[in-house]
């Protein structure tokens, strides 16, 4: 991926940390050139596009991850990090 390619509003997956996550480039970090802005857009398993709220779902896996019901909310919708190009996918 080129740093000249990005721009504003391009759907990206971010591989950083834990799970991969949905954003969209906000803007170019001044004198930066590697750097981006990235808006979290994904809001977590649980989200219900059809009646816009949260249902929940049953995680599957072992431990702490699997069993019983979550709400599969995210709480960092929302909001803004600076990620370099490297850990960006464009979709």
């Amino acid at each position: 991926m080129n740093y000249q390619d990005l721009k504003p509003g391009d759907k990206v997956m971010v591989h950083k940390e834990g799970t991969p996550w949905f954003g969209e480039i906000a803007y170019k970090v001044p004198k930066s050139r590697t750097k981006v802005v990235v808006e979290d857009t994904d809001r977590g398993p649980g989200w219900d596009s059809k009646s816009q709220s949260y249902k929940g779902y049953y995680p599957k896996g072992k431990g702490a991850a699997g069993g019983g019901w979550s709400r599969g909310q995210n709480h960092d919708f929302g909001r803004e990090f600076t990620i370099h190009i490297k850990y960006l996918t464009l979709i």
